[in-house]
């Protein structure tokens, strides 16, 4: 509705008296706590609703050039001599940029807009994003154009513009996001959208890939009344010292549960026996008693009941031989791991054939290859051997006889002994040329080995500068060494 609209309209109702005093009202200055932001942004949004006419007197509404057009109270001068006004409709009358007069010639306009006109509306910059009680207030900077239409506020829960949904759109740049819950973190983006001069609209970029944090509603102490919070209000472990007032918790109320007290919480000498009724057994903590608690010959086996005493409420070293009667001790009683050769127990040459486990000193391991193998020029195992190790040293020995099966004069025999990928032994036996039938025997020294503890395969690999060489039985043992 038009100024002029709105006052023939007050005339009519006769509430022109009633509208003389000014009825804007005074917009506070907000303060820290988040009420005071929405009673400033209340008094924002009234004061506009009244300059804009859709509320309060056409008195305090502001004026336009199309009231002044209107009324007459102002004419136009078009570049083309045309007057518009006085009484005439700013609407008829206002020529567009680029457009044309009534005679057809062209015309700028009535003034330059020294405004720039974007394809694509520019980025929004500085967005701004702050919790108050009961909205979210989103504010930004935008470079000014003449074909602004208005800005998209979108939103989401996680900082990923890909599930963010556009929540609503401002003329301003200035948006209240009245649809957050309590509780709940969002983060925000704004983009701005343009008219363009051959139709339609054209949507410019984000302010930025990474939204804007900070929209969570929260409620301050002022916004709490008293006597409000409740037990069930209050979480599990969420009271702490800080928030008790000294003597708020007194003996004998319901504050304290049944067992709540224990023994880090009293004073030492804070009970004398005027506190403790019928002392018996179930008050008394293991290891509260000592020796020096107890007058000598004050405790007899009367005193004690069956069970009692456990391994818990014995000092170390307090048994001694003198209290054990003989035979009381068995193998039941001891620990594993209990006697060793350390703590004196076994006495020398205590212990025979029948007390070792079968291989408790020594794990032998051996074998056989009965094959005949033709040693080529290229590496092969002649004989493996595995054995599961505690970590004790290995001895390992290997041998294998070579024989010629072809005249082929001298051959030597490059024999290499392995744990695992590790060579332990390289040496080379010659074959000598005298024919068919020839040998030369391999037989390694003992070696030692300690590749730790696990499964290793130990294995004896032979080839031969040439061909026409075999092997006979190869055999090898390993002895793991314990003791």
């Amino acid at each position: 509705m038009t100024l002029v609209s709105r006052m023939r309209d007050a005339l009519v109702r006769g509430t022109f008296g009633a509208d003389r005093t000014p009825s804007a009202p005074q917009i506070p200055s907000p303060g820290p706590d988040p009420a005071s932001h929405k009673r400033t942004l209340d008094a924002i949004k009234q004061v506009i609703d009244m300059r804009e006419g859709t509320s309060g007197s056409p008195l305090d509404q502001h004026i336009t050039v199309r009231d002044l057009l209107e009324t007459g109270l102002a004419q136009l001068l078009l570049p083309n001599g045309t007057t518009i006004g006085p009484g005439a409709s700013a609407d008829s009358g206002l020529i567009p940029v680029g457009g044309s007069t009534s005679d057809g010639s062209s015309s700028t306009a009535f003034f330059d807009d020294p405004r720039p006109v974007y394809s694509t509306p520019p980025a929004p910059t500085n967005l701004s994003v702050s919790g108050a009680f009961t909205n979210v207030i989103v504010t930004w900077d935008l470079v000014d154009f003449q074909n602004f239409s208005y800005t998209e506020v979108w939103r989401a829960t996680t900082n990923s513009i890909g599930s963010a949904s556009k929540i609503g759109t401002s003329t301003a740049r200035l948006y209240v996001d009245d649809s957050a819950v309590l509780g709940t973190g969002y983060y925000y983006w704004v983009r701005a959208v343009g008219v363009l001069t051959s139709g339609g609209t054209a949507t410019g970029p984000y302010n930025a890939v990474s939204g804007v944090g900070g929209g969570r509603l929260y409620v301050g102490g002022s916004d709490i009344s008293s006597l409000t919070i409740q037990a069930g209000n209050l979480a599990n472990g969420s009271v702490t010292g800080p928030a008790l007032a000294a003597n708020s918790i007194a003996v004998g109320t319901a504050a304290i549960q049944n067992g709540a007290i224990v023994n880090a919480m009293i004073a030492n000498l804070a009970v004398d026996n005027a506190k403790i009724a019928s002392l018996d057994g179930a008050k008394i903590n293991a290891g509260t008693i000592t020796a020096s608690q107890i007058a000598s010959g004050t405790i007899t086996g009367g005193n004690i009941a069956g069970g009692t005493i456990t391994g818990g409420l014995i000092a170390a070293n307090t048994i001694a031989g003198s209290n054990i009667i003989g035979g009381t001790i068995t193998a039941a009683q001891m620990q594993t791991g209990t006697i060793t050769a350390a703590s004196g127990i076994l006495g020398n040459a205590s212990v025979n054939t029948l007390q070792l486990a079968g291989q408790a000193v020594t794990i032998p391991v051996s074998g056989q290859n009965p094959s005949s193998i033709g040693i080529t020029t290229t590496e092969q195992t002649i004989l493996s051997l595995t054995i599961s190790s505690s970590g004790a040293p290995i001895t390992v020995q290997f041998g294998c006889p070579f024989a010629a099966s072809t005249n082929t004069g001298t051959v030597g025999v490059t024999v290499k002994i392995y744990v695992d990928s590790t060579v332990l032994l390289t040496t080379t036996v010659y074959v000598a040329a005298s024919g068919v039938g020839s040998i030369a025997n391999f037989v390694s020294s003992p070696l030692q080995s300690t590749p730790g503890a696990g499964s290793h395969t130990y294995k004896m690999t032979a080839y031969a500068s040439n061909t026409g060489v075999i092997s006979f039985v190869a055999s090898g043992y390993l002895l793991e060494t314990k003791k």
